[in-house]
């Protein structure tokens, strides 16, 4: 029993420290590939859950944004620039506050 909690706990660790490897720039380009691949599916919740995952993505790009270089900030914009048009295309009242 303590064995399986203990992988558990390592295996939320490693995707923990996964996530923070990834640079800003590839987890919003990764993201926006998710959502663009998927619109067409999406329901008002997807939505909903879409939108908080980008607004949270938005909110770390403006905190760090200082920190990033010309082509990543080129980058993290260019992806919500694509959100923004999927977004549209499918009808979402809103994207972001």
């Amino acid at each position: 029993m303590k064995k399986s909690i203990f992988l558990m706990l390592a295996a939320a660790a490693a995707l923990l420290f996964a996530s923070c490897t990834q640079t800003l720039p590839l987890r919003m380009n990764a993201f926006v590939a998710g959502v663009e691949k998927n619109a067409d599916t999406y329901t008002e919740e997807d939505w909903d859950q879409a939108n908080e995952k980008f607004q949270a993505l938005c909110d770390e790009y403006q905190e760090n944004k200082g920190s990033l270089t010309g082509d990543q900030v080129e980058e993290v914009r260019d992806a919500m620039s694509r959100y923004v048009a999927v977004a549209i295309k499918a009808g979402v009242d809103s994207v972001t506050d």
